[in-house]
């Protein structure tokens, strides 16, 4: 990746991180990420430098600001990680995957760190709801806007037309209620942050699958409701506008393809949690250089 456009597309991650505006950060989530082949370290630097400026350019310091003049973490004694798993059996995963994702957390035991099971006091089906009406809401409306195109619909995909559909059935009650349950979200996982640094559940509800396979329709003898239902655990931490990143946590026990785990900061504690992956990327060297067979 050229620097300086590597360096723009870092300072415009920062930038829509710190933004404000909720809908921002969960519209975030449809465009792909543009660090993903830089460092731990290069990113928590040129993160660093960016928010130092918008913290300059602002005049003034807040307690949430202030992180940037933390000491950074060396090591991984007395961090504390609430390990999620599957929800609870809310979440279809198949065989393996919480496996993979514990010895991923055995690693950050044997590094010093604590890790203790954690259950929210959340209805993850309102949550779920929550996020289809919102997830439809914002692009639904960009769908439509294509279909005055002449002959969109037909090269538009079922999925899309599908989010649009959705969101021409939502009312302002079911949109009000959505708020509703996304702050009550917002206000568990804050919560949970407060006794311990980040919390940790799969990356992924299931294994690498064909490339030829649209998508999912059922895990573990589970149907799949919606084309999105496979990939329910991405969604959390955008809904509750939290920072997170994913690790890797080891491969399939047979073809090897990989698996992570993700860790879900505190609010704005995206700098903590650079730090923190950090930290476990030292302790996974020998990981990293495994390379899967396709």
């Amino acid at each position: 990746m050229d620097s300086k456009f590597a360096k723009a597309a870092a300072a415009t991650d920062a930038a829509r991180i710190l933004s404000a505006n909720p809908a921002d950060a969960l519209e975030a989530t449809s465009t792909p990420g543009s660090t993903a082949d830089w460092s731990i370290a290069q990113l928590s630097a040129i993160y660093t430098e960016h928010r130092t400026q918008l913290v300059s350019q602002a005049r003034r310091i807040t307690r949430d600001e202030a992180e940037v003049q933390r000491a950074p973490i060396h090591d991984l004694r007395g961090i504390r990680l609430g390990w999620l798993g599957d929800l609870q059996g809310h979440l279809a995963i198949e065989s393996g995957i919480l496996d993979t994702c514990e010895s991923g957390l055995d690693r950050l035991r044997s590094a010093g760190a604590t890790v203790e099971a954690l259950t929210l006091p959340v209805n993850w089906d309102d949550v779920w709801k929550a996020w289809l009406i919102w997830r439809s809401a914002l692009v639904g409306a960009k769908v439509k806007a294509v279909m005055q195109i002449k002959g969109a619909r037909e090269l538009t995909k079922a999925e899309a037309l599908w989010e649009m559909s959705q969101s021409e059935q939502h009312s302002l009650a079911d949109l009000l209620w959505a708020s509703t349950v996304r702050t009550q979200f917002y206000n568990a996982m804050k919560a949970a942050l407060e006794s311990v640094d980040a919390l940790a559940l799969p990356s992924a509800q299931v294994w690498a699958f064909d490339i030829n396979q649209r998508w999912p329709e059922q895990i573990n003898g589970r149907a799949m409701d919606t084309y999105h239902r496979w990939m329910e655990a991405t969604i959390y931490a955008t809904f509750a506008g939290l920072p997170a990143i994913s690790v890797p946590t080891g491969f399939h026990a047979q073809d090897r393809t990989a698996m992570g785990m993700q860790l879900i900061g505190r609010p704005r504690g995206d700098l903590a949690l650079l730090d923190l992956c950090a930290m476990y990327e030292k302790n996974t060297t020998n990981l990293l250089d495994i390379k899967p067979n396709l």
